[in-house]
């Protein structure tokens, strides 16, 4: 009897581990439950009235001139540190006065393109997780921050000061685009998206 119920259980764990693995690979027979699955279900189909909607406005898929991948605010507490996130700073929001925050999407991947007409700093908190060596030549701050994220939390403040011209800063990842501050030298400087 014993024997009888260990051999279920071991049927039972083999099949488990066994779906589990063809459906995150998509090995055999997966590819043909799918086919079969849309065959008798379709997953997504089209109605004649969006297919009308979507020949009549031939632009609804083309990029919208509002949207902005990067954004540049001046800083004030309880603003959303990322444009997709509602995370915002929890601690020493003092230190954040006059500086202006470089919003970005949470898992931003491109760099960004600044250009400067004088002196800058630019403050990044870093969350552990990220890989941070593209900052050891950056200077470490007195102060933390808390940015509380699902998978990262900010705390760790580092900064380095630009001049003038053209500035590249690393987004920061792979968990996590880094935020980024920046305080001018002068308020009458201008910084700008390239």
């Amino acid at each position: 009897m014993k024997k009888k119920y260990l051999i279920y259980i071991f049927i039972c764990l083999f099949g488990f581990i066994y779906g589990f693995m063809t459906h995150r690979n998509h090995i055999f027979p997966f590819k043909i439950i799918k086919k079969t699955q849309n065959f008798i279900k379709p997953s997504f189909s089209i109605t004649e009235y969006e297919l009308a909607k979507k020949e009549k406005y031939k632009s609804w898929n083309k990029p919208n001139q509002n949207y902005k991948e990067v954004i540049i605010k001046k800083y004030y507490p309880g603003l959303n540190i990322f444009l997709d996130r509602h995370y915002f700073n929890h601690f020493n929001e003092d230190r954040l006065k006059d500086l202006y925050l470089v919003q970005v999407q949470r898992h931003y991947t491109k760099n960004i393109e600044l250009i400067i007409t004088g002196e800058i700093t630019v403050y990044r908190s870093l969350c552990y997780r990220n890989d941070n060596q593209k900052y050891e030549d950056w200077k470490k701050e007195d102060f933390k921050l808390l940015i509380i994220g699902e998978g990262c939390i900010a705390e760790e403040v580092r900064s380095k000061k630009f001049q003038k011209g053209k500035v590249t800063l690393k987004s920061g990842g792979p968990m996590s685009s880094d935020p980024i501050f920046i305080l001018q030298s002068n308020s009458s400087d201008l910084i700008k998206l390239d």
